[in-house]
């Protein structure tokens, strides 16, 4: 086994040589900005140096450099060395930030609460300690203010009264004089501060909204006379160009053209040569608009394209939507209608229970599915012992006979009991369907089924006689029975056979009001809209 001095080496070529790869590998674009790269951070750690050597020989007593400076071997020191080309020398900034409001009572601190230097008042009845005071203080004060507040005397104490109290003297004349004199004159700074007339908000906020101003109206003067205007001081704008610069609304940005407070007003404009009696109030102009976007309304609802476009977005595969699955999405759109073609014929659902199956020992043949397709039903009859009835399955011994007109032998494929299982009821509507999608026209058509035949238990028949069945021609009251049926679906054979002549007089006859109506004119219709 190699050590691990040996491992190291190893490791560290294999990973220059992969280095080395990389690089030969970089495009030419790639190898221009790393050459930019070198030589911009080599330029700096230079220009770094420099000043560096310049601020050491500036120096009254520079120190000698050593070998192990910084460390103690000499890649330490070197690298030392190295890095003192890129410290940047940072200006120590702590300056406050500005206050958020005005100026606020905030009382005497916790320093005065421990002195006793505030004085509380304390009620000495129910009266005065039920009764609440109507303070009315700012909002952005900093403590509530107490009932004493508001007592002069007994916020601020007499300085001369503890040296009376000391000496003992007492001047009934001097304290007459001072009890009318009243409490001692405030301090200017605590005056001002009671009787403040500054502002109570955000002093710097409004400073700066005023330099704001005084920007706007400079960059306003200059787009009016395409130069800046001289003023008295520099950096500062006068009052009346501010003025002139608001009045001349030049920019969109800058100012509004229409004034805020003119868009409801009902006449903007007035045209001396018009008469006063030609203007209309606004519940007329109201009811004339109106008037209009319905004119508009019913001329869309008449257009062709406005209709085509209409059936056009309900049509989109984006707009529809599964009413109770979310994350199913359609997948193409085709029209789904009745399948004309097969509605005079009557289908059934046939459930085979188990196919035809090889008896084991035996050399019949299994049928295939194609026989299975063309397979009937027949030999129906009531079984012996049960309750129900059993059939035999026939298939065809030889497919393409079958699909045409001529005599088609049938063998016997198995037996099975028959149920029939009706799947409408006589006065309710079709619930169940067989659906034929025909992709190539994007049409899906429809055709009820009537009834379910339930074949089970499949065994091997008991009477294995086979039949020829030949398919005869349509005779004219097959056909004519067949059209009626399709008459439901088919607009024309309707009209042929009268059916669609019954329907309307059925239904004139169940609501006789709505066939009254239909013969009417227009105008009478209208009114008994109106008057409905």
């Amino acid at each position: 086994m190699e050590d691990d001095d040996a491992r190291h080496r190893r490791e560290e070529a294999e990973r220059r040589a992969r280095r080395k790869a990389a690089s030969r590998s970089k495009s030419e674009s790639q190898l221009e900005k790393d050459r930019k790269r070198k030589e911009h951070a080599k330029r700096v750690l230079e220009q770094q140096n420099k000043k560096r050597a310049t601020e050491k020989s500036s120096r009254k007593s520079p120190t000698k450099e050593t070998d192990d400076a910084g460390g103690s071997s000499v890649f330490q020191s070197m690298f030392t060395r190295r890095a003192e080309g890129f410290l940047i020398d940072l200006n120590f900034r702590n300056a406050p930030p500005r206050p958020p409001v005005g100026p606020c009572f905030v009382g005497l601190g916790l320093d005065g609460e421990l002195t006793d230097n505030w004085t509380r008042y304390r009620p000495s009845n129910a009266v005065e300690a039920n009764y609440t005071w109507k303070l009315h203080t700012e909002p952005d004060l900093g403590v509530p203010l107490a009932p004493s507040a508001m007592d002069l005397e007994g916020c601020y104490a007499d300085p001369l009264s503890a040296k009376k109290k000391k000496t003992g003297y007492e001047d009934e004349e001097e304290e007459t004089v001072e009890k009318k004199a009243g409490p001692p004159k405030l301090h200017p700074d605590d005056a001002a501060l009671i009787s403040w007339t500054g502002s109570l908000g955000d002093t710097a906020a409004e400073q700066l909204q005023k330099r704001r101003e005084r920007a706007r109206a400079a960059a306003r003067l200059q787009g009016i006379h395409g130069k800046n205007q001289p003023t008295a001081t520099p950096g500062a704008i006068a009052p009346s160009n501010i003025r002139r610069a608001r009045n001349n609304h030049t920019s969109r940005v800058l100012d509004e053209k229409a004034q805020f407070w003119m868009k409801k007003t009902t006449y903007l404009t007035n045209d001396a040569s018009r008469s006063v009696h030609k203007f209309t109030s606004l519940a007329q102009t109201k009811r004339k608009n109106a008037q209009e976007v319905e004119t508009k309304l019913k001329q869309s609802r008449n257009d062709a394209d406005s209709i085509a476009r209409g059936f056009d977005i309900m049509h989109s595969i984006a707009t529809m939507k599964h009413p109770t699955k979310k994350n199913v999405t359609p997948v193409f759109d085709a029209e789904f209608l009745p399948d004309a073609t097969t509605w005079g014929h009557t289908f059934t659902h046939v459930v085979l229970d188990a196919p035809p199956k090889k008896v084991p020992g035996t050399y019949e043949v299994v049928p295939s599915m194609a026989q299975l397709e063309h397979a009937y039903v027949a030999d129906v009859q009531k079984a012996k012992q049960q309750a129900g009835m059993v059939a035999n399955i026939l298939v065809p011994e030889d497919i393409k006979s079958c699909q045409s007109a001529d005599p088609t032998l049938y063998e016997v494929a198995q037996q099975y009991d028959l149920d029939v299982f009706p799947l409408k009821d006589e006065y309710t509507p079709h619930v169940n369907f067989v659906l034929m999608v025909d992709e190539s026209k994007g049409v899906v058509t429809y055709h009820p089924v009537q009834s379910r035949v339930q074949l089970s238990m499949g065994r091997p028949p008991s009477n294995e006689a086979g039949a020829v069945i030949e398919k005869r021609a349509l005779e004219e009251s097959d056909v004519k029975e067949m059209e009626m049926r399709v008459a439901e679906v088919d607009l024309d054979l309707a009209k042929k056979y009268g059916l669609q002549d019954e329907e309307e007089e059925g239904r004139s006859s169940r609501f006789p009001a709505a066939a009254a109506g239909s013969g009417s004119s227009s105008e009478d219709s209208d009114n008994e809209d109106a008057g409905f």
